[in-house]
């Protein structure tokens, strides 16, 4: 869902096999933000986490 609003994802289990393994989950989500990223950006990504939040509620 966050692909439909506009912001890149990665999922899978992301190189991170023990720490998956550790806490017994099968994949994750996860964003990365750059120098480039702008305050506008961030703003968009808080607005949108808190809106997949309510719908996963």
């Amino acid at each position: 869902m966050p692909d439909k609003m506009g912001i890149a994802v990665r999922t899978g289990r992301l190189c991170a096999d023990p720490v998956m393994d550790h806490y017994q989950q099968p994949a994750m989500i996860r964003i990365s933000f750059a120098v480039y990223n702008t305050m506008e950006e961030i703003d968009q990504f808080i607005a949108a986490l808190k809106k997949l939040v309510t719908m996963l509620g």
